[in-house]
């Protein structure tokens, strides 16, 4: 025999009558479980829409940084495209070296270099530690070391004599002021140019660039110290350069120290 189950009631105020009546609850559990719930529904439902705002516009910054980042690496590609580049031809005839370097990037307005052979020194301690590198420029390499930019060949021209020039014997000499001092020492000779021309933004640029591989670079900022010296090449009995190579190991070892 099947039992009823007993509606429940609740008392209920009427207006009309001023009387409270007794009424059965017709609503469902279900009902109920849903009108008890409405409220804490409504409030994650809006939690959830702001939390979903929140990464949509995360998203959309993301999105406009990294089109920022594509666009300002296209205008630096452009710009380089369009920017000067040069390689270094060395050209021998009868009385003289030939020194022709050629733009083989974008055009240039106005411009000028001054060259020179130059002694790149890299300095070592005597744990063989790198301390820093030199630049001794080698003066009076070059008979004509200044030339302006020549439109008709897009290049500039240096040159020198067949003379023989006493370099070896200035890295010998540089050395040995070097190792005298308590240190160690690697030397390559290369060229040397110090660029100055207008791009075809119209701006004036000023470049320090050596030889390496027959492609004319930019010295590179490493950060690490660095010196430069100017001799006269023909001048191998002045000891000036002794005491300038002294006072820049001297340079060196106090940056180090503080530095590294």
């Amino acid at each position: 025999m099947k039992t009823r189950k007993k509606k429940s009631k609740y008392l209920i105020y009427n207006e009309n009558t001023k009387l409270l009546e007794v009424k059965a609850d017709t609503k469902s559990k279900f009902q109920t479980f849903l009108e008890r719930k409405k409220i804490y529904f409504e409030t994650v439902m809006m939690l959830a829409l702001s939390i979903a705002g929140v990464i949509v516009s995360i998203v959309s910054v993301k999105v406009a940084m990294v089109a920022n980042d594509i666009s300002l690496n296209e205008q630096r590609i452009e710009d380089l495209e369009k920017q000067p580049a040069f390689i270094l031809d060395i050209e021998a005839d009868e009385d003289k070296m030939k020194y022709v370097i050629k733009n083989v990037g974008g055009d240039i307005k106005y411009g000028n270099v001054f060259g020179d052979v130059v002694l790149i020194v890299a300095v070592y301690n005597e744990q063989y530690d790198y301390l820093g590198k030199g630049y001794i420029l080698l003066g009076g390499y070059l008979e004509k070391d200044f030339s302006t930019y020549d439109f008709e060949t897009n290049s500039f021209e240096m040159y020198s004599t067949l003379e023989p020039k006493p370099v070896t014997q200035w890295v010998d000499k540089i050395q040995e002021i070097i190792i005298e001092q308590g240190f160690f020492c690697g030397i390559e000779c290369t060229e040397y140019f110090d660029f100055m021309y207008t791009d075809y933004k119209q701006e004036m640029i000023k470049k320090t660039m050596v030889v390496q591989g027959g492609i004319i670079k930019d010295i590179e900022n490493t950060g690490d110290y660095e010196f430069k010296i100017r001799v006269d090449i023909d001048d191998l009995e002045n000891e000036q350069i002794c005491s300038e190579i002294k006072e820049q190991l001297e340079h060196l070892v106090r940056y180090n120290s503080v530095y590294n």
